[in-house]
């Protein structure tokens, strides 16, 4: 199971102290039992602090390197009056390197303006806003710090909140896409960056309602009114390079459309693939929620799957030709999206056996404690879904849902079907997502 420590080293006139205050773990946050390491000397205010807390806990134990580290002890030994020097030689060697990321350790820092006292990190390590993360300031200086320990693949996305404001790192030029406008994001030394998803000038590229894909574009939508669901919502309609009405096209139906088209790059995503000969062209219908709780894990689903089978297929039918074999059509999602793709597998069989799921909210039918057996998962367990229907299904880790995972792989391995699907050292995010949409695609689309 993947954790995530954080290690604070704390100079307050000299007193140290190096403590794990929190590890996540799946979806659960414990708080362990902090260890304080002795004070290394110096005297003044908080000289001894922490002294007999956690007493003889995580003996044997260590935080890990960080030339950060380093930095912290020279400011120990150097005077309060000398030490902003020190930090604005040290910043301006590290100008480029924010958050600081030295093995498997990453420092957030923040250098504070006059006046600004208060500043917490949210983001995927911190459980977002359920429980922000206060930086600590280095007596005698501007600069504010919090170090985690992750494992050296990982990614992650945060803020910071300033006096109350969230606010994009403002030392950190590298952001990443949310539904709630971007974020700031940390990558550790060993995350491949996804290439998928730039942009290429000297490839085909397909169109979105008849607009050519291109970089940044933003699309156009589409209206489709639903008698069913007693609403209107947004849709878009991919064709790939070379796309004519003379053939069946394989065709993938995409919930959240408007934001893996728009935030995870999916249309560019689709054309490098489909140009390096990993994925078969295919269409693809970005489909859009209205009421996103109720229509895709809530009371709306049989709804929501009735609009797929009697409004959506046929919309699309009337603009392009697509095949209506079930196991070269598809439906995928993230999150409660996942769910409502997974439960497409059961309630439509007999449209869909191509199933992608990102970080799906698998046990939104069920309780956590029957997840495994009851729900669309036990129906999978039961074989209740034919066997030649191809599932892709990951999570991040980090607050992700990891036990949904767990439960729904056993069920497949269970069940006999072909599935691919991983972990990956990222969280619930639109960043996790498009940057494992290559693999989602191959494993529904791979090139004959």
């Amino acid at each position: 199971m993947f954790s995530v420590s954080i290690w604070r080293r704390r100079r307050i006139l000299g007193a140290m102290r190096t403590t794990p205050l929190l590890l996540i773990v799946g979806l659960a946050i414990v708080a362990p039992a902090c260890r304080d390491d002795a004070p290394v000397g110096g005297e003044g205010e908080g000289e001894g602090e922490g002294e007999g807390e956690g007493e003889g806990e995580g003996e044997g134990e260590a935080p890990p390197n960080s030339a950060f580290f380093d930095l912290l002890d020279v400011l120990e030994g150097t005077p309060e009056a000398a030490r902003q020097a020190v930090v604005d030689t040290w910043l301006a060697e590290h100008a480029q390197t924010f958050p600081f990321v030295d093995g498997a350790v990453v420092t957030f820092l923040y250098v504070a303006d006059s006046g600004e006292e208060d500043v917490e990190l949210a983001g995927d390590v911190t459980a977002w806003d359920f429980e922000p993360q206060p930086l600590d300031r280095i007596a005698g200086t501007t600069l504010m710090h919090a170090s985690y320990q992750l494992p050296t693949d990982a990614r992650v996305d945060y803020k910071l909140i300033v006096d109350g404001e969230w606010i994009l790192d403002p030392r950190n030029p590298s952001t990443v896409p949310s539904g709630f406008g971007p974020n700031s994001q940390a990558a550790m030394p060993a995350w491949d960056y996804p290439e998928e998803i730039d942009f290429r000038a000297d490839i085909l590229h397909g169109a979105v309602n008849d607009v050519a894909v291109g970089d940044d574009v933003t699309y156009p939508p589409l209206s489709l009114a639903s008698t069913v669901l007693g609403n209107t919502r947004n849709v878009w309609l991919y064709t790939p390079p070379g796309y004519s009405n003379t053939r069946d096209w394989p065709l993938l139906v995409v919930h959240d459309g408007g934001e893996y088209l728009h935030l995870a790059r999916m249309a560019v995503v689709l054309a490098n693939l489909i140009r390096d000969g990993a994925i078969e062209p295919i269409v693809v219908v970005f489909v859009d929620p209205v009421n996103r709780g109720a229509e895709y894990v809530g009371n709306r689903v049989p709804q929501m799957l009735q609009f797929v089978e009697t409004e959506l297929l046929p919309f699309v039918d009337a603009r392009v030709r697509t095949t209506s074999d079930p196991t070269r059509r598809g439906m995928m999602g993230a999150s409660n999206g996942g769910y409502l793709s997974v439960r497409a597998a059961v309630d439509l069989s007999g449209l869909f056996r191509r199933i992608g799921s990102h970080s799906g909210a698998l046990c939104a039918d069920t309780s956590r404690a029957t997840c495994g057996s009851a729900g669309v998962i036990g129906s999978f367990k039961d074989g209740d879904v034919p066997v030649d229907t191809v599932i892709y299904a990951d999570t991040g880790v980090i607050v992700d849902f990891v036990e949904e995972h767990e439960a729904f792989t056993a069920a497949l391995d269970e069940g006999g079907y072909r599935h691919e699907g991983r972990t990956w050292n990222e969280g619930h995010s639109w960043g996790n997502w498009r940057g494992h949409l290559d693999e989602l695609l191959v494993t529904l689309f791979p090139a004959p």
